[in-house]
Order: structure tokens, then sequence, then C-alpha cells
């Protein structure tokens, strides 16, 4: 198995997710509601982090997969885009203080479970309802 380009589709798959987060961060900045920072530092910590592995784990040449290698860029994709995801959840505070609290609502997001631990989804800031809208779509 080829780690080093498990890792550089890893790498593009988390960039996606931190240029994804670009459009929630612009409700948040027409709207100058809460989750301004929270949006911008886990949009750039998450494509920093992404443009990182796909420097340093360049594309190889060969790139046809083999299901070694396609079953485990799925299986992290999963978990990564859900630990990234959760990022301006857990930032932002008020109901996601607790990390578990803000993984577990971007991992239902991006597993379309669409379970929640809000009980007033209206309260949060625009920019965040923007985000957790792009995770549970």
């Amino acid at each position: 198995m080829r780690v080093n380009y498990c890792l550089y589709v890893l790498g593009a798959i988390i960039l996606s997710i931190g240029i994804t987060m670009l459009f929630p961060l612009g409700f948040s900045i027409y709207y100058s509601d809460g989750g301004l920072l929270p949006l911008a530092i886990s949009a750039g910590i998450t494509m920093a982090l992404g443009i990182v592995l796909l420097l340093v784990f360049k594309r190889p040449q060969k790139v046809t997969l083999n299901h070694r290698e396609g079953l485990a860029i799925v299986a992290f994709a999963w978990l990564v885009a859900g630990l990234a995801g959760s990022l301006p959840f857990y930032l932002y505070g008020g109901p996601f203080s607790q990390y578990v609290n803000a993984a577990f609502e971007s991992i239902s997001g991006f597993s379309t479970t669409g379970s929640s631990i809000l009980s007033d989804i209206e309260a949060l800031p625009r920019g965040i309802l923007v985000w957790r809208s792009l995770t549970h779509w």
C-alpha cells in the first residue's frame, strides 16, 4: 500500500473542506455575527494542513488505486472530514463547548445521520448555521 499517495489524497480532501468553509465565512462577514472568527481560524488551519500534506506527499506518477488504498482513503476521509468540520463548532463554543458535541454535530452531518445536539438551532450565528447546513447537505 502506498501510504504517501493516501496521505496526498487526504490532503486534497482536507484542503477542499477548508475551501468550503470560506462560503459560510462570507455569511459571517456580511451579517457581522459571532461565527466570523471561528470560521476564519478553522478555514486557515484546515487549508494550511491540506496544503502541507499536498506539498509533502507529492503525487506519484502511477495513479491507479488498489482496493486496500481505496478503502483506506474512504475510511480516513470520513474521519478527517468529521474532525476538520468540527473545528468551527468547537471554536464557536456555546452549545459546542465540549469537543465531543462539536464532533458529533459534524460527523452526524457528513454521515447524513441528521442527529443534532441542538435544541434551538436558530440561536446560532448565521455563518455557523450555513456551515452546519453544508455539513448536513
